[in-house]
């Protein structure tokens, strides 16, 4: 059995599309929230890469822009462990991208050698 939390709330994607505009207030409570929570995938050993961050895995617990978020599917995440992760990142393997709207730039570059990503990629989405 897999447990997980309910989350009663929409997701972000939703919410904006219902509202199409957010206060300075909301937004930035939003993007703090979310800041910490890399912060904290980052911090942990060994570190976690989402890697398919979007407005539809932000999940606005209680439906509204002013309170708490939750980060939600992890499916495409990438555990840094010491045996995959180099001084530049770790390969970028076939086994899939996250969204293609969302996904930086260096998730693009072709050559003989897969691109190398890192936790950079989860900023990307902010931007």
């Amino acid at each position: 059995y897999l447990y997980m939390e309910y989350c009663e709330g929409n997701d972000l994607d939703f919410y904006l599309k219902q509202h199409k505009l957010m206060s300075e207030k909301e937004a930035r409570s939003i993007v703090m929230q979310i800041v910490n929570a890399l912060r904290y995938l980052n911090e942990i050993k060994p570190p976690i890469i989402h890697y398919d961050l979007k407005p539809g895995n932000i999940l606005l617990v209680d439906g509204t822009a002013c309170g708490e978020i939750k980060i939600t599917d992890f499916g495409l995440s990438k555990i840094m462990d010491d045996d995959s992760y180099g001084v530049d990142g770790i390969d970028l393997t076939s086994q899939g991208a996250g969204t293609y709207w969302y996904l930086p730039p260096e998730c693009f570059v072709v050559g003989k050698e897969p691109p190398k990503i890192s936790n950079k990629v989860d900023m990307w989405f902010h931007w």
